[in-house]
C-alpha cells in the first residue's frame, strides 16, 4: 500500500527514475571497462585495480560528502554531478588505451560521492515520514538490482551494438537522470561548508559511527550490505578468468 502511495508522488518518482538511470549507467560502464581491461591484459590484477580506482574516491572523499551536501542545493548537486559523470564516460570515445580507463572510473566514482548523498538526503523532503522506510527500502533494492541489470545489459549492448554505442547510451542515460532531478522542487543549503569547523566535523562523524555501532537494527543491515558488496567485487574480479 505504501509503495502505491509513493508512486503517486511525482517528485519521488522523478528522483527514483534518476537513481535507476544513474546506477544502471554506472554498472553498465563498469562491465564495459572490466571486459575491456581483461581483454587487453588477461590479468585479474588489472581488473582489481579498476575496483580500487572506483573505491578510492569513497575512502578519501566519502567522509566529507555529508558536509558538502549540506552546504549546496541538493537538486543542483545531482544535476551537475550527473552531467559530469556523463562527460567523464564520454572521454572513452577519445581513448581506448588501458591506462585511460582508470582515471575515467575514478572520475565518475568521485562524482557519485556527491550525487548519492544528495539523492538520499532528498528523500525525506519528498515523502511523508510514515513512508520513509518503504522509500529507503525501494532505493536500496534498486541500487542492488542495478548491478545485475547493468552487467546484464552490458553484455547484450556490447555484443549487438558495440563499444561506442554502449558508451553513448550510458552517457545519454545520465543526461536523462540530470533532467529528471532538474524538475524537483528547488531547495536551499542547510548551512555553509565553512560554518562547520574541523573539530565539529570530526565530532559529528564520530557521533555517527557510535550511533551505528550502538543500534543493531542499523548495524546489521549495514554489515550485510558491506559483505554483499565485497562478495560482488570478488566474483567480478575472478569471473573473467573463469569465463575465458
Amino acid at each position: 500500500m505504501n509503495i502505491k502511495k509513493l508512486f503517486e508522488i511525482k517528485d519521488f518518482v522523478r528522483l527514483w527514475l534518476s537513481q535507476i538511470l544513474s546506477q544502471i549507467s554506472i554498472n553498465l560502464m563498469n562491465f564495459y571497462v572490466l571486459t575491456q581491461v581483461f581483454a587487453k591484459t588477461q590479468s585479474t590484477t588489472a581488473v582489481a585495480l579498476i575496483w580500487i580506482a572506483g573505491a578510492v574516491p569513497a575512502l578519501i572523499f566519502g567522509p566529507f560528502s555529508g558536509p558538502i551536501v549540506d552546504s549546496v542545493s541538493r537538486r543542483k548537486a545531482m544535476v551537475i554531478t550527473n552531467l559530469l559523470q556523463a562527460g567523464s564516460m564520454a572521454l572513452l570515445f577519445f581513448s581506448q588505451r588501458l591506462f585511460s580507463f582508470y582515471p575515467v572510473v575514478f572520475l565518475y566514482s568521485f562524482f557519485d560521492q556527491i550525487y548519492s548523498p544528495s539523492q538520499q538526503a532528498s528523500i525525506p523532503g519528498l515523502v511523508k515520514r510514515q513512508y520513509l522506510p518503504t522509500a529507503n527500502g525501494l532505493f536500496l533494492l534498486t541500487q542492488q538490482a542495478s548491478v545485475l541489470l547493468g552487467f546484464g545489459l552490458g553484455g547484450v549492448l556490447l555484443a549487438l551494438l558495440g563499444p561506442k554505442v554502449t558508451i553513448s547510451i550510458s552517457s545519454l542515460a545520465l543526461v536523462m537522470a540530470a533532467v529528471s532531478v532538474y524538475y524537483l522542487p528547488k531547495d536551499q543549503p542547510k548551512r555553509g561548508f565553512m560554518e562547520k569547523n574541523i573539530g565539529r566535523f570530526w565530532k559529528d562523524l564520530l557521533a555517527g559511527y557510535k550511533y551505528v555501532q550502538s543500534h543493531r537494527e542499523v548495524l546489521l543491515p549495514l554489515l550485510m550490505i558491506i559483505c554483499s558488496q565485497i562478495f560482488v567485487s570478488v566474483i567480478t574480479i575472478v569471473l573473467p578468468t573463469f569465463t575465458h
